[in-house]
C-alpha cells in the first residue's frame, strides 16, 4: 500500500472517529436536491510525504493525476482565470458570464508587485528566489487577497504555498483552508508534489518534504458511505513517478512532461462482468487494480434512500423488472448473490 492510502486511510478514520458534525448548523453548501450539505470535520490536519521515497499518489482509487496536473498549470503557469485555457471542465460550474472564475487562483499569480530588484508577479519571484537567494525564509505564495474577496467567484481553497532551501533540498508546504477528503485531497496532494518537482527541477535543486496543511479536513455526510467503503480496500504500492529531465524553464512543462509507471487500473463497467472478475484477475498483472462500478451504484442507491449499511429490523422486499420476486426465483438470486460475494473478496 502506498504512503498516500496510508495517510488517507488514517485521516478519513480519525474524522469518522473524532471529529465534529455540523448537522444543524446553516451551512453554505447545498446538494443538488437544495439539502444543506454537512460534514464531519476535524480541525488542524497535517500529512507529511517524503517525495524522495515514493509520488504520494493513492492506488485504493484512481486519481485523474493528468487533470489535476492541467488545473496546476492552468493556475502557477498560465495564471489564468478563464475555464476555456483548461482542458478539464471542473471549474465550469463556478464561471459567470464573462466566462472566468474572477480575481482567482491564477489571476492573483499573475498580478506583478515591486520588488527592490523590479517588478515580478509571484511565481516568478518563488523562481527567482530559489535561483538567486535559496536560503531565504520569505519564499511563498499567497492568493487570499482579501481585497478582491468580493470579486471571486470561489474563495481560495489551496491558498499559500511556502517553499524552503535545506541545503540542496527543496521542500514546501501548502497551507488549505478547506479540504473534502473524497473529491478533492489527493488531487490536491498531486498536483503541489508535481509542483514541488518542478520548482526543484527549474532551480537545480533535489526533491525533498511536501507537507500539507488542512484547517478544516471534512466528509460531506452523502460521501460518508463511500468512504467508508475505501477504508475497507487494500492498496497497492505507488507507482514510480518520471519527468522530462531536459526541461529548466518552468513554463516549459506540458501535463505531457510527467508520466506515471505502473498506475493502471481494469474497470469493470457492465453488470455482468462481476460473474468474470476471477478471471479477470488470474489474467491481469497483480499491479492492475479491479474497479468495480457496482461499489458506486450501491453507495449511491444508500445515500440517496438514506438506509443504513446493516439495516436491523427492517422488512426488505426484493423486485425483479417491476415484479415482486417470490421465493422460488428468490432462491436463484441468492445463489447468484453468493457468487457475486465470491467475486467481491477477490482483490
Amino acid at each position: 500500500m502506498s504512503r498516500a492510502d496510508d495517510l488517507y486511510k488514517l485521516t478519513c478514520k480519525k474524522i469518522l472517529e473524532e471529529g465534529f458534525s455540523d448537522e444543524g448548523m446553516d451551512v453554505r453548501p447545498k446538494w443538488a436536491d437544495g439539502t444543506p450539505a454537512h460534514t464531519v470535520k476535524k480541525f488542524g490536519v497535517v500529512n507529511r510525504y517524503d517525495l524522495r521515497e515514493e509520488f504520494p499518489i493513492m492506488t485504493l482509487r484512481r486519481t485523474y493525476w493528468k487533470s489535476a496536473v492541467d488545473e496546476l498549470l492552468w493556475i502557477w503557469q498560465k495564471k489564468s482565470n478563464r475555464i476555456c485555457d483548461l482542458g478539464s471542465h471542473v471549474w465550469d460550474e463556478w464561471a459567470g458570464e464573462d466566462g472566468t472564475i474572477g480575481k482567482a487562483y491564477g489571476y492573483q499569480l499573475g498580478v506583478k508587485h515591486q520588488y527592490k530588484e523590479g517588478m515580478f508577479d509571484q511565481v516568478d519571484r518563488v523562481i527567482y528566489d530559489l535561483k538567486n537567494n535559496p536560503a531565504s525564509r520569505r519564499i511563498l505564495t499567497n492568493i487570499y487577497t482579501f481585497q478582491d474577496l468580493h470579486e471571486m467567484n470561489l474563495y481560495p481553497c489551496a491558498y499559500s504555498m511556502t517553499f524552503n532551501v535545506s541545503g540542496n533540498t527543496l521542500n514546501g508546504i501548502l497551507n488549505q483552508r478547506s479540504q473534502d477528503m473524497l473529491t478533492a485531497n489527493n488531487w490536491n496532494v498531486v498536483q503541489y508534489s508535481v509542483l514541488t518537482h518542478m520548482m526543484a527541477q527549474v532551480a537545480g535543486l533535489e526533491v525533498g518534504e511536501f507537507v500539507h496543511v488542512i484547517a478544516d479536513c471534512h466528509i460531506y455526510d452523502r460521501h460518508i458511505p463511500a468512504v467508508k467503503a475505501m477504508l475497507e480496500r487494500e492498496g497497492f504500492d505507488a507507482p514510480t513517478f518520471k519527468m522530462d529531465e531536459s526541461i529548466t524553464d518552468f513554463y516549459a512543462f506540458t501535463k505531457d512532461s510527467f508520466r506515471l509507471e505502473d498506475y493502471s487500473a481494469f474497470v469493470l463497467g457492465c453488470t455482468h462482468f462481476n460473474f468474470f472478475k476471477d478471471t479477470f484477475r488470474a489474467l491481469l498483472p497483480e499491479r492492475v487494480r479491479l474497479l468495480d462500478g457496482a461499489d458506486g451504484v450501491v453507495s449511491r442507491l444508500m445515500s440517496c434512500v438514506e438506509i443504513p449499511a446493516e439495516p436491523s429490523g427492517v422488512p426488505v422486499r426484493f423486485f425483479d423488472s417491476g415484479e415482486c420476486v417470490e421465493s422460488a426465483r428468490l432462491a436463484q438470486l441468492e445463489a447468484c448473490m453468493r457468487r457475486l460475494d465470491l467475486m467481491e473478496r477477490i482483490e
